[in-house]
């Protein structure tokens, strides 16, 4: 195909045939219909002449649909100007949000109000995440972009956002996190499939979905249980269930006891399965502290409940430093020197800065790589 050929030559060849093989509805239609007949008269033309030679020039009016690249060059290149005069001097994140594949059907039946659910779940999980001061503690800027095609053309609706690195705390000051960025991914996904799938379940308690085509099996209730329950993993389901039938479970016995005991340990499974780096044995953790354990004089100076239990923490913190590459002795040091000067702010997030991962700690506490 000769590089001079444009988008509109695309469709004035192939979407004839395209049309008459598939179902297009009638928002695709008339974009299509926009494409093909932008600046060629089809929606008016106007006549300049100079006023000095004579000369006349046509000019055909554009479509000005917002889906037609052949008039929408020019408003795009504003709209980018525009936002290059609102970039801050601080780091920014790109951040996809998609939906697994399973629930295409659903949402191109649906798209408004699914593709409204696309930005509401976006931009809750960025606002509520970075706003908990576990990871920034500040309110973000973003932008939101919805794109429903694939690289390979195929219907895949997902969220582009832009995301500010930093923000102002609930004092107004700024905060950031340098060039790294501040949210964990596994944590993102986790929070936005929730919020999601959410307001996905309550639309279809509502009745407020439909289902043609290809999602017209989903009518069934069962069937979209079971659509739904794919889009969770299998620790979701499997929780869901328990707690469900939990009540159904008599109150003594060795059943109880199963349940009790699988049930408790919900949030002990869950963080082996979204982070990766945790061992799913604790053979590292006893190894760090055999030492300790087996110290006789160690066990002289904590004869009681409360001794026992601050030791456990201190030495909790002293393998805590190690594992983020401090020295101990030197990181001890430096909590003793900067805590005092705090003891008087009823604030405790300068805590924040002085955790064993935290950013903002000396280098001079750090073992060298």
């Amino acid at each position: 195909m000769s590089k001079d050929r444009t988008i509109q030559d695309v469709f004035h060849r192939f979407y004839p045939s395209f049309e008459s093989t598939h179902s297009i509805s009638p928002a695709q239609r008339k974009t299509a219909y926009h494409i093909m007949n932008c600046k060629t008269g089809a929606f008016g033309v106007n006549v300049s002449v100079c006023e000095d030679c004579g000369c006349m020039s046509v000019h055909y009016n554009s479509c000005r649909d917002r889906c037609c690249p052949m008039c929408q060059e020019f408003p795009k290149e504003k709209w980018v100007d525009a936002r290059r005069e609102d970039i801050l001097d601080a780091p920014y994140f790109h951040v996809v949000f998609t939906v697994p594949e399973e629930l295409n059907p659903i949402i191109y039946s649906n798209q408004k109000f699914l593709y409204t659910a696309l930005y509401h779940a976006a931009s809750d999980t960025l606002s509520e995440l970075a706003a908990d001061s576990k990871y920034l503690g500040t309110n973000i800027g973003y932008i939101c972009i919805l794109h429903t095609w694939g690289s390979t053309m195929n219907f895949h609706p997902h969220i582009h956002a832009i995301v500010l690195g930093g923000g102002l705390d609930v004092k107004n000051h700024w905060k950031d996190n340098g060039k790294e960025f501040f949210l964990p991914i596994k944590v993102i996904s986790k929070i936005f499939r929730g919020k999601y799938m959410a307001e996905l379940k309550q639309l279809w308690e509502n009745d407020r979905l439909e289902f043609h085509g290809s999602a017209a099996p989903y009518k069934n209730y069962y069937t979209f249980k079971e659509l739904l329950n794919t889009c969770y993993t299998l620790v979701d389901v499997l929780f869901a269930y328990l707690k469900k039938m939990e009540p159904t479970v008599p109150t003594s016995g060795q059943l109880r006891k199963a349940y009790t005991y699988i049930l408790n340990q919900e949030k002990y499974l869950r963080v082996f399965l979204e982070d990766g780096e945790v061992p799913i044995d604790n053979n590292a953790s006893e190894r760090a502290i055999r030492g300790f354990c087996i110290g006789k004089k160690n066990w002289q100076m904590i004869d009681t409940i409360n001794g026992a239990h601050s030791s456990a923490i201190i030495y909790s913190i002293a393998e805590t430093a190690k594992a983020n590459n401090l020295k101990p002795y030197d990181y001890f040091v430096y909590l003793l020197e900067e805590i005092p000067k705090h003891m008087e702010q009823k604030d405790r997030t300068f805590l924040e800065d002085l955790l064993p991962w935290s950013k903002k700690l000396p280098e001079g506490i750090r073992k060298q790589q």
